[in-house]
This record gives C-alpha cells, structure tokens and sequence, in this order.
C-alpha cells in the first residue's frame, strides 16, 4: 500500500524559560510605548506646537526605547532555548498518523536547548601597585617604560603588586560544567635569547594556588576561582573554556580582560610580586683615589663612577641622583649639576644574574672639574623604594696657580720687597737683567698666593735656593691650609730668606687636595748685600803692560809705544753697576778716561775694561811728572769702591841703529877657509842685557868677543873657523824704553874644508863589496851612484860607463842624460838602469861647491837573460818504444852555464830511480855545455815500464829551465803496463779491511789487447767480470801515431767486496797479468773467560783462562784488572797487553788475580787487524770476584752482620790510623 505523508503542518511548541520569558515582556513593551507614542504624538502635535513636541518627545520616548533594544538583545543572545518538535501526519484517505511508541496521533520529539551566547569571562586583579607598558626584563632596562595609570592594555603589560596579592576570574555561562573551564599557571623568567622562559606550574601547585570559590556556586551559570598569596616572581595566567554548544569564551567587549583574548585564549600580562626593596650595593670609581679627607675622595684624573643596584624589576627610569657640586670657595655649580642630573637619567645600564639574582650596573662618566656630593637613589617597578648611597668625590686635574701681586710685576714672576722699618728709606732697586732683577742692601722678602678653584689649596711649599747650589740639597718649607676655613681655594703668605745677605732665587709650587702638584715657579734673582759684605767681595785690579824697562826705585814703567791699561772690577754678591777707569797726571783727568754702565744683558760679576793711553796725550810726561792710573766701581746694591796704580809711566819712541862687517868677501856664497864679522850699535840708552842674539849655521862652534863702547857706539867682533853651513848673523837691539831695532844678514855663507864621499851600488845586492868578484845577474838592474856631501855640486860629478856585448862590439853610456838626483840627507843618489845583455865597465868621482875633489871609484859585473838550452835525442814525450836500440842523450848549453847546477834524473813510474847500474851512461862537460849519454837498454822484461827522464840547469846568473823539465816515455817491448792507484798500493793490496772497496787502476800498451778480471774469494769462489769493468781509451802523440799507445781503466765497484772473505783480483791480458790481495773482516774478535765463574775465591792467587778467536787475524788484546785498596782512596788498575804471539797453539792465554780485601773487576777490550773492537763492557762479559783468605772479609761480603761490624771496626781503625800518620806528616813537612 502505498502511503503518501503530507506534512502540511510542522509546529514548534517552545517552552520559554524564565530569562527568555524576561525577554520576551521588554519586547512587547517596546512594542506598546511605540504604539502609545505614535497616537499621543498625533493629538499631541495638535495641541501644541511642532518645535516644542520636538524637543519633549524625545526625552519621555527614550526609556520605552532602551527596554525594548534590551528585551530583543536578551532573547536574541542572552538565554538559551529549550524546545521540542511535534510532528502530524495524514495519508490521502486523511487517516491520521499514530506514533509507535504512544500510539496516538503525531509523535513528539525529545527537549533540546538551542544556546548561541558564548560564555562571559571577567579577570581582575588584586593589590595592584604599578602598571606598565612592557615589561622590566633585562633587554628591556635602557627602554623608556611607561605607567599605564592602574589600566591593563593588552597583554604586553606587566603588573607590580606586593604582598597583598590575588587574581580573581568569573565565568557566565549555564551550558558548562568545570572540567571545561582551563585555566594554566606559568611561572615566568628571563630567558638567554631575549625572551620570557615560562615553565607550567604543575597540577599539584595549580590546585593550591587556584581557588575555586564554592559558596558562591550556588548561583547557577557562574563560575569563581581565585589565585592568592603567591610568592615574589613572575607570573602568567592563560585562560581558555567553551560551553556545550561549542561557543568559545568571550568578554565584555573593550573591556580589559577582552585586550588580553587571543584565539579564544586569555593571557594574562606579566604578573610580578615583588615584595623586596631594590638595594644599592656598590657605589665606587674605577681608579683608586689619589687622597682621602674624611668621607671624600679626591681624583686627579676623570674617574668613572661605577653603580650596582641589585633588583629583579628594574629599568633605567628606576634610577636617580641627587647632590650638588660645588668650587673650593663653596660657590654652587647649578648649571653642571642639572647636566650630571640628566645624564644620569640616560646611563647605558646591563644586567646580569649573580648567584640567582639579578644585578643591574651602569657606568657614569665625571668629566666636570668640581667637587661633587652625589646621592644615588632607586625604586623598582612595584613602586618600593631602596636604599641611598651618598658618594663625595673630588676630581681636579689642574695644577694649582700661583697668583703674582705687587709693585714692578711682570708676568709669571714673584714680586720682592725689601725689608725695612717705619724710619728707614727704601735701599731697593729693579734691574731688568734677564735672571737678577732685585738688589738691596736689606733683607728681601716675598708675597705668595696660591690659588686652585675645585678640591681647593692643601699646602703651599717653598724654598729659597742659594745661587749656584744644588736645588735638590735645599729643603722646602711648607705652609698648609687650615682645615676650618670655608674657603679653600687660595693660601697667601709672606716669605723671606734666613740670611740677611742672600743671593739666589724662591721657587715656588703648591699642592690641591687632589695631589696636582702646580709647577715649580721659579723668581728672578734676588741679592741683598751689607756694607761689610761689599767690602769682602768687591775689588778692582789695575793691570798696565810689561814695561821695556822698570825703574823699581822709583816705581817708574817705560814704553815705547801707546800703553794699554786694564782694569778688572768683580763683585761676586750683586754685580757690576757702572764702573770708570783714566789717566791722570798731577791728579788732573786727562784726555783719556772711560766710563761705562753695564746695564746690558745680564747681570756682571767681573768686567775687563781697557784704557788706552796715546803718546800724542802725554808726550810732556816725565820721570817728574809720571802718569798715574785711577779706577772706580758702582756695584747694583749702590756701593761705591776706588782704586789708584801705584807706579807711574813714561813713553819713548826712538830706536837704535846697527850694522854689521866682514872682513873677507869674495862675492860667493861657500869658502874653504875662516872668516870674521864686527858688529856695531849706536844707541843713547843701550843696555848690553837687553841685545840677543840669533846667529844661524849649522855649526855654532863660533867665537865672540866683548862689547866696547864709546860714547854712543858700540861694537862686537865674531870669529867663524869651523865647517858650517849657512853662516848669518841676526840681533836685535832694545833701550831701556823698550825700543828695538833688528838687523838681518841677507846673504848667508858656509865653510866646507871636507872632500866628498862617493860610492857604486847595485840595488838590492851587496855582492859588489867583495874584492875580485865578477858578478851575473839575469833582470834589469839600476846601478846606484851615492855622493856624500853638504855642498854637491851635480854639475862637477864625472862618471865612466862602459858595455861589452862581443869581443869587437863595445858601447859609451852617458849617465848625465838619465833621472836627476834624488837627496837624502847629505847623500845624493843617481839611478841608472842597465837592461841589455853585456860585460860592464863603471867608474866616477866628484867635486863640491868649495872645491874639495874626492876619490874615484869604480865597479865590473855582467848581465845575461838568457836560459840554459837542452836537447834531448833518443826518445820523445809521452812515445812508446819497442825498438831494439834505446840511447836517450840530454845535451845542456849556456854561455854562462853553471855545471855544477844540471843534474838529469831518470826515473821509473813508481818514482823509483834508474841507478847507472841498471842503465849506464857517461857525462862530459866543459865551461859552456854538459852532455850526458845512455848506452842502449837491455832487452829484459823487468825493464819494461814508463820512465821519467827529469832535467834541472841554470846559469852563473840563475836563469833556470822551466820546473818539472821532464820527458815521459815507455818501454814496451814485452806487452801491456799496469798503473795502480796510490790508494791500492798504501791501503787495499795485502791489507784486512772492515769495509768493501772500490778498485782502480789503469792498463796500457803500445797495442790494443784483450784482457779481463777474475775475482777469487777465500781460493775457492771464482768469478769473471765483464766488460762493463772497462773503458777503453787512445792516447796519441800529435805529430805521429807512432809513438801512440792504448789505454784501458778498470773500475771493480765494491759490490763485488759485499760479503766477508779472502780476496784476490787478477786482471789481465794478452801477456802480462797484475794481481791484488786483500781481506774483508767485518767480525769483532770472539773471546772466551773459563775459570772466573764463582764471586769469592779462597786463594792467594787465581788463575784463570782467556780464549781469543778471530776469523782472520787477531791484532791485540787490552786487558785492565782494577783493585780497590783502602776506602776513600783512589782504585788502582793494572794493564796488561795480550798479542798474537802470546796465544798457545789452542789460542789460549793465562792470567792470574792476587790476593784483595774488596772485589776487583776484570774487564778487557780485544781488536782484529781489519779494526774491529770487542769491549767486554759492551756485550756484558765485565767479570768481578774477590780472592781472599781473610775470613773476616769473605763472612763481611757474605753479609754475615757480626763480620760486617767487626770488618767495619777494622776498616775505620785502618782509615783513623792512615789519617793520624798523614796528619803528622803534614805537621812535620811544616
């Protein structure tokens, strides 16, 4: 059957619940005011006017608005509904559906709630104390904070509350239950990187510090917790529930908990308890002060004040400064402390955690020079205030000033003031020298101030220095300030020095509490001198030139000449002011005077001033009427000192005459016989004294008379009679007024009565001194002619020189054209240098200047350059010769041959001589040739062999043939030669060798042969070698090849030698074979000790056995028995030397020990003949033993305790008694 539903009535009962119903009646009422106001508005508007209904319908309107708007929100979102459906349904025939589970018509569904409101979340805070925009954290500290006035923005904020403390969270909602509602704890800290590190509280904690409140769930739909008493630290609150209809929680919109909703999330800002005080803990400067007053210190250089407050919520604008600075003087610095203040406000803070808590630190620069009294103050976020820290500190880096007062003042410079009383007159007077500038005849003293502005005067240190001491020697006095005075920024005082007469300077420095040290000041120069001072240190000395004569009766000077007078002023304590000097004559000032002040430069303490008087101005003075001298002095004190020559002076100006005669003159300069002179002098004042003498000549073996005068002429005769050169008299003349006159011979003479002295010399040989002996030179030679004499004349040397080269060829050799003379001395040489070959012929003599003639000499020798020549016959160099007639011939010639000097030596390869024997010949020679001849070489093969043929000649003046004048030839009638190396020869063939060796050596012949090397090893082993041993080569002479011969070079490497044994190398060839021996022994000796087993033997003496082997040769053993004698002393050794010829046929030897008190070691070192060492130290074959038959000394090496006390006893007694007798000796030798 088919049923067709028709459900054309769906209805919806709703069952409104008490809120919903609430709702519902605002509404309507809404509705009805609307109503009521349209039709009140109408009749209303009638009766009165338009513009007042205006104004009053919309006051009385408005709450029946506000109803209704509230009516529709809370039915709309408010409530939820709870409803249920009903459905009715008929068929077509209108039969009424009947439900299944009833059975009456229409079935109805089960109650559901339809809730669109989502729940309501509410947080507030307790015990708020602060707000802030961010939060204190440590990346945070240099960023300006600001306070949010008690008002949570969002969740970036943190929140400052103290003990009292408490979060308390309400959520509105009915379709909830508990288990829906989250709410998370988190601990909050500072993280490494920046950034909050939260950690959850865990579920245990949550349930203590989460408080649901129970007493109000009464109140259906609204939940209660709370969070109290939480501990100092950071918190964070996140909150998240939604109800069963899924909505997810909300708050009032714009409210503050609804600033914190993310995503359905609430978090909370940083909640902070802080329940603790922030604390300064460290106020100080980075640099030690340089003093301490009190509770200030004081900086000389800018400090840096270093600030650490330790608090867990602490920002930059938590800090502040209070204080003042301030000068010396106490005067306020207003302007620089607002500046400090502001700066202290932008300090570049950094955090850091020390031991868990957080220490902040900031840095604030002191630039200003003051002093400073700074109070440091902090409060934290929570608004807590900590404690004050007050720092007093002085920084002042200038150097005290030193003020300069008074009267005659100049910049940088103390002003002086004499020290005088009420009645007395001001003696002070100012120089402007450079160094002294203050002179008195009283006490000066000084006005000092010292000033410094900031840390203020502390001491004021002078000292006055003595001119020309040492500063360092002086102590300084010091004046300090008085601490009770207000103002300490100058110190002044009045100074002056201990002694009444002072010459020198103050200095001056000051010293601020900061340690600045001003700079030393140091016065101009100050001088006080008395009266009785002047007079010990003032003086003037008159100085006038020596006089010609000085009459010392009556203290008369007299000059020639205008006269210089010198006057010396010292004054050694203030100076020279103004001195005068002049001449006068009856105490009348004359022209000449000279006044001069000395107010120059510098202070002068001794000044040189002349006076020059002219004869022009005291022509009329005279022994009646002398000149007298006056000087006077000012020094810079004022005083005033006199001073008056005691001798007068005279001026004259006329001079003497002289003249001078000889009484022979032949116009020429040299005589060869005596000669006399007389010297006359007119003069009115003459004084034979006053006349000297200045004869010149080479000899002064002169006479000289006595001076006779008369009247005004006086006269002298001088007698020359010797040999002499350059004779020539020179005098001079001076009168009593000092006037001289001179006389100069201009022509000199001399007397010569000696002959000339001449010789003959060949440079660089004294053969020519021999009597009858012809010499021969092979150079050039300079013939030396010497003439000895003091008047040479080189025009009167006569010189013979003649050259013989052949019997009919002779030459004249002028010896004028050569080099001019050279002089040494009297001496007098002339060169002459013979180059050709020749006999020469040389004679001369000579005659000087005064006509001496003297002897003549002469000298012979010969010049030959030409070297011995030789020819050699028979053979040729470096040729090979198998002929059977072999004659060498050497033929020697020279026309000055020496014969004595040929010798011809003939020698064999090997450097062995060829004696007359084994090759005879016969020598002829005569005055000009040697020849030496061979007879024919025998035909035998020992004769075969290289040959040396060496030649030495010179002549009578040795020119030589060239050296190593040989000629090499060879003797190869029965085949090839064998050349062995030097090395082989002296150190391979028949040697013992440790090391393989290389072998060398070298065949040759006149033909090319086959030839081949066999090596033999221990007469056993055989072997041939290749050709890759030898190299073949041709030795050729240049103008034929038939003196050539072949050459080969065998090289045997040593590889060949690598193992150990007996070798014998052969090489040979076609016909002749060279044999070398030798032994390869790489292996030590091998030696055997029997009988030396045992460590004590009970003998007088041992025996025992040495075995020695080698496997070649046995060269020597060394063997050293070392004994211990008496204790302390030195060990004895005994060596003894073991030699082949010393072993029995089983290579054995015996060898005994003797009887000991201590153990002697046996040890040996033992060498073959190719050089190999055995040492018994090495392979550890060193034996020790004692032999002994004292039983004492066997039980004490047996280390029997009662033999070694007893042995012990024995040996100190042996060592007392030896001390005892060296003891005596030592005395006795004394």
């Amino acid at each position: 059957m088919r049923e067709e539903l028709n459900a054309d009535l769906l209805r919806r009962i709703a069952y409104l619940t008490k809120g919903q119903l609430m709702g519902e009646i605002l509404f309507y009422i809404f509705l009805l005011s609307s109503i009521v106001y349209l039709m009140v508005g109408k009749v209303y508007k009638s009766i009165v006017c338009i513009k007042e209904f205006r104004k009053k319908k919309s006051i009385w309107i408005l709450p029946f608005i506000l109803l209704g708007i509230a009516g529709l929100v809370w039915n709309t979102y408010g409530c939820p509904v709870k409803a249920a459906s009903m459905l009715e349904n008929e068929d077509t025939a209108g039969n009424h559906a009947i439900s299944a589970e009833t059975g009456k018509e229409g079935a109805e569904s089960e109650e559901f709630i339809i809730d669109n409101s989502a729940p309501k979340l509410t947080v507030n805070y307790e015990g708020v104390l602060n707000i802030m925009d961010k939060d204190s954290a440590i990346w945070n500290i240099n960023e300006t904070l600001h306070n949010n006035e008690g008002k949570v923005t969002s969740s970036q904020n943190q929140i400052f509350c103290g003990k009292e403390n408490g979060i308390s969270i309400c959520i509105e909602e009915d379709n909830i239950v508990p288990e829906d509602i989250e709410i998370k704890l988190y601990r909050m800290s500072y993280g490494r990187k920046g950034q909050w590190e939260q950690e959850e509280v865990s579920e245990s904690d949550i349930n203590k510090k989460i408080i649901r409140l129970k007493e109000n769930q009464q109140s259906q739909g609204i939940f209660f917790y709370a969070i109290k008493n939480l501990e100092d630290g950071h918190y964070r609150v996140k909150i998240h529930c939604t109800d069963k209809a899924g909505n997810v929680m909300e708050a009032e919109r714009n409210s503050e908990t609804d600033k914190c909703i993310h995503d359905g999330w609430y978090e909370s800002p940083i909640y902070t308890v802080d329940t603790v005080s922030p604390i300064i803990t460290e106020v100080f400067c980075d640099q030690y002060p340089v003093r301490k007053k009190e509770d200030r210190q004081y900086f000389k250089n800018a400090p840096e004040i270093i600030i650490r407050i330790q608090e867990e919520n602490f920002n930059k604008a938590n800090f502040s400064v209070d204080g003042k600075m301030f000068y010396a003087d106490g005067k306020s610095m207003e302007k620089e402390w607002r500046t400090l203040k502001e700066q202290a406000g932008h300090l570049q803070w950094k955090s850091y955690y020390k031991d868990g808590i957080r220490m902040n630190e900031a840095r604030m620069k002191v630039a200003i020079e003051a002093n400073y009294t700074i109070l440091f103050q902090s409060t934290d976020g929570a608004v807590h205030k900590g404690n004050q820290k007050e720092l007093k500190i002085t920084y002042d880096a200038k150097k005290p000033e030193i003020i300069y007062t008074g009267q005659n003042n100049q910049k940088e410079q103390l002003v002086f003031r004499p020290e005088i009383q009420k009645e007395e007159k001001n003696f002070f007077t100012f120089r402007r020298y450079p160094f002294f500038r203050y002179f008195s005849i009283k006490r000066i003293c000084a006005s000092i101030q010292v000033r410094d502005e900031v840390s203020g005067v502390e001491n004021l240190n002078y000292m006055f220095v003595p001119y020309g001491s040492d500063d360092g020697r002086e102590e300084w006095s010091v004046l300090k300030n008085e601490g009770e005075k207000q103002n300490l920024s100058e110190l002044t005082t009045i100074v002056l020095p201990a002694q009444q007469n002072f010459k020198g300077y103050l200095k001056v420095y000051g010293q601020d509490y900061s340690g600045n040290v001003g700079g030393i000041v140091k016065s101009k120069g100050m001088v006080s001198e008395d009266e009785q001072l002047h007079e010990q240190v003032s003086k003037i000395s008159l100085k006038i030139p020596e006089a010609a004569f000085t009459d010392e009766k009556e203290k008369l000077n007299y000059y020639n000449k205008a006269v210089f007078v010198e006057a010396v002023f010292e004054d050694e304590q203030s100076g020279i002011c103004k001195t005068s000097l002049c001449g006068k004559v009856n105490n009348k000032e004359m022209h000449d005077s000279s006044i001069v002040v000395w107010d120059a430069e510098d202070t002068v303490y001794r000044k040189r001033q002349r006076l020059t008087l002219e004869e022009k101005s005291f022509r009329y003075s005279d022994s009646d009427h002398p000149i007298m001298i006056q000087g006077s002095m000012t020094d810079n004190a004022g005083h005033i000192s006199e001073e008056v020559l005691e001798q007068g002076i005279i001026i004259d100006t006329e001079k003497p005459v002289i003249k001078v005669e000889y009484d022979r003159n032949n116009q020429t300069e040299y005589y060869n016989t005596e000669r006399k002179a007389r010297v006359i002098v007119k003069e009115r004042n003459f004084r034979p004294e006053l006349v000297k003498w200045d004869i010149k000549g080479s000899n002064q073996e002169y006479h000289m008379g006595e001076w006779k005068t008369t009247e005004d002429i006086h006269t002298c005769e001088i007698y020359f009679d010797k040999d002499g050169e350059d004779y020539a008299i020179n005098l001079s003349v001076t009168d009593r007024a000092g006037n001289k006159s001179e006389w100069k011979d201009r022509e000199y003479f001399t007397i010569d009565k000696t002959l000339p002295e001449v010789s003959i010399a060949i440079e660089n040989n004294t053969d020519y001194e021999k009597e009858n002996q012809l010499l021969y030179f092979k150079t050039d030679k300079t013939v030396v002619f010497c003439i000895k004499d003091k008047n040479f004349d080189e025009h009167k040397v006569e010189y013979d020189i003649r050259a013989i080269k052949a019997a009919n060829k002779r030459k004249q050799i002028d010896a004028h054209n050569t080099e001019s003379y050279v002089r040494n001395g009297e001496k007098h040489y002339k060169y002459l240098t013979l180059k050709e070959e020749a006999h020469y012929y040389i004679q001369m003599r000579c005659t000087d200047k005064a006509g001496n003639v003297s002897e003549k000499k002469k000298i012979e020798f010969i010049i030959d350059k030409t070297v011995p020549n030789i020819t050699i016959k028979g053979v040729k160099n470096e040729a090979v010769y198998e002929d059977r007639v072999i004659m060498p011939e050497v033929i020697c010639e020279d026309k000055y041959l020496d014969a004595d000097s040929v010798k011809v030596y003939l020698l064999k390869a090997s450097g062995e001589p060829v004696s007359k024997e084994g090759w005879n010949y016969e020598r002829t020679e005569d005055k000009r040739k040697v020849q030496i001849q061979w007879e024919n070489l025998r035909q035998n093969k020992s004769k075969d062999g290289i040959y040396q043929l060496f030649i030495k000649a010179n002549d009578k003046a040795g020119n030589k043939i060239k050296d190593n004048y040989k000629v090499v030839f060879r003797v190869n009638r029965w085949g090839a030669d064998f050349i062995l190396n030097h090395k082989i020869k002296e150190s391979i063939d028949g040697h013992y060798l440790r090391e393989e060796p290389n072998i060398i050596l070298k065949e040759r012949c006149v033909k090319q042969t086959k030839s081949r090397v066999i090596i033999l090893k221990d007469n056993e082993e055989r072997r041939t070698l290749k050709g890759e041993y030898v190299k073949e080569g041709i030795i050729a002479d240049k103008k034929s090849e038939k003196y050539g011969w072949y050459e080969k070079s065998y090289n045997i490497k040593k590889e060949n030698f690598a193992e150990e044994g007996e070798y014998l190398v052969t090489i040979q060839e076609d016909s002749k074979e060279k044999k070398i021996h030798f032994v390869i022994d790489k292996t030590p000796p091998a030696v055997h000790i029997s009988n030396l087993e045992k460590d004590i033997y009970e003998e007088e003496e041992h025996n025992f056995t040495i075995g020695i082997m080698d496997n070649y040769a046995f060269e020597k053993m060394e063997l050293y028995i070392e004994k211990s004698t008496i204790p302390l002393h030195k060990k004895k050794v005994q060596k003894f030397i073991i030699k082949p010829e010393d072993l029995d046929k089983n290579h054995m030897v015996n060898q005994k020990i003797t009887e000991d008190t201590a153990y002697q070691t046996i040890h040996y070192i033992a060498w073959d003949k190719a050089g190999n060492k055995l040492d018994s130290n090495d392979n550890g074959d060193t034996r020790k033993c004692l032999v002994t038959t004292n039983k004492p000394v066997k039980e004490y090496y047996k280390n029997n305790p009662k033999s070694q006390i007893i042995m012990g006893i024995v040996i100190a007694a042996t060592v007392f008694t030896s001390g005892c007798i060296a003891f005596y000796n030592r005395k006795k030798h004394k």
